[in-house]
C-alpha cells in the first residue's frame, strides 16, 4: 500500500513537471510570436520614415528655376527629337494639365498615377502607349530616367517582355509565396527561411535592374544635353529615386523572411 501511495506520489510530481514544460512552452512559443510582430512593425515604420524622407528630398532637389525647367523639358525634347529610333517609334512626351488630361485615352484617364502626375506627384513611362507623361513644372528632373525607360522598351525586345513580365511580378511572388507557406513538405521543412525569402522575391529583381539601367542611361543622355550643375542636380534625383525601389525590396525580403521564420516557428511547436 504504502509503495503504491509512493508511485502516485512520483507520477503526480511527474505530471506538474510535465505540464509546467508545456506552459512554459506555450509562453515562450507566444512570446516568440509577440516579438516577430513587433519586429515586424518596428521595421515598416521605419521603411516609411525612410522612404518620406527620400521622397520629400526628391522633391526639394526638383525646387529648380523657371529658367532651369525650361532647359530641362528642351533638352528632354530635343533628345527625343533626335534619336531615331524613339522618333520612329512614335515616343510621346506630354507634360500633362488639367486641359490636355481630357485628351488622354480613358484607361490613363483612370489610372492613378496618371492623376498623381497631373498634381505635380510622379511622373512614368506607358509602356503600351509608348508615352512618357510628365507634369506642366514640378519633378522635371525625372524626365531623363522616364526617357531611360523609353529607351530600355524601344531598343531592346529583351526589355520590352520585361516591361511587360513586370506588370505581373507581384502575382508571381504572391503565388510562389502561397505555394511555399503552405508546402509542408520534408523538403520545404528542411528549407532555410533567407533561401525561401529569396526565392520568393526573385520575380521582383528583374524590375528593380530595369529601374537602374534606366537610370543610368538616362543620366548618360541628360550629360551631353544639359550644363554641369543641372547634371548633377539629375544624378542626385535618380539616384534618390533609384533607392525607394532598393528599400522596397529590402523591405519586402524582410517580411517574406518573417513571414517563413513564423512558419518554421509554429511547424516546431
Amino acid at each position: 500500500m504504502i509503495n503504491k501511495i509512493n508511485t502516485l506520489k512520483v507520477n503526480t510530481k511527474q505530471n506538474k513537471n510535465i505540464s509546467s514544460g508545456n506552459y512554459y512552452q506555450l509562453c515562450r512559443y507566444k512570446f516568440n510570436l509577440i516579438e516577430r510582430f513587433a519586429d515586424w512593425s518596428c521595421i515598416y515604420y521605419t521603411k516609411n520614415i525612410i522612404k518620406n524622407s527620400i521622397i520629400d528630398m526628391i522633391f526639394k532637389t526638383n525646387i529648380i528655376s523657371e529658367k532651369e525647367i525650361s532647359n530641362v523639358q528642351n533638352a528632354a525634347k530635343e533628345n527625343i527629337k533626335n534619336n531615331q529610333k524613339l522618333k520612329s517609334n512614335n515616343l510621346k512626351l506630354i507634360y500633362v494639365n488639367q486641359q490636355n488630361f481630357k485628351n488622354l485615352e480613358p484607361e490613363l484617364q483612370n489610372n492613378n498615377v496618371v492623376k498623381l502626375i497631373r498634381e505635380g506627384k510622379n511622373a512614368a513611362f506607358f509602356s503600351k502607349y509608348n508615352k512618357i507623361l510628365m507634369p506642366e513644372k514640378k519633378l522635371q528632373l525625372s524626365i531623363f530616367h522616364e526617357i531611360g525607360h523609353a529607351l530600355n522598351y524601344n531598343y531592346s525586345k529583351l526589355w520590352q517582355n520585361l516591361c511587360k513580365f513586370s506588370n505581373y511580378s507581384s502575382i508571381f511572388m504572391y503565388l510562389i509565396f502561397v505555394e511555399k507557406i503552405f508546402n509542408t513538405s520534408k523538403t520545404q521543412k528542411q528549407s532555410s527561411s533567407k533561401k525561401d525569402a529569396l526565392i520568393t522575391s526573385i520575380p521582383v529583381i528583374p524590375s528593380i535592374i530595369e529601374e537602374g539601367l534606366a537610370s543610368i542611361k538616362g543620366s548618360f543622355e541628360a550629360k551631353k544635353l544639359v550644363n554641369r550643375d543641372l547634371y548633377r542636380k539629375i544624378l542626385k534625383n535618380n539616384g534618390l529615386s533609384f533607392s525607394v525601389y532598393l528599400l522596397k525590396y529590402g523591405f519586402t525580403f524582410i517580411t517574406l523572411k518573417m513571414f517563413f521564420d513564423l512558419k518554421n516557428l509554429i511547424q516546431k511547436n
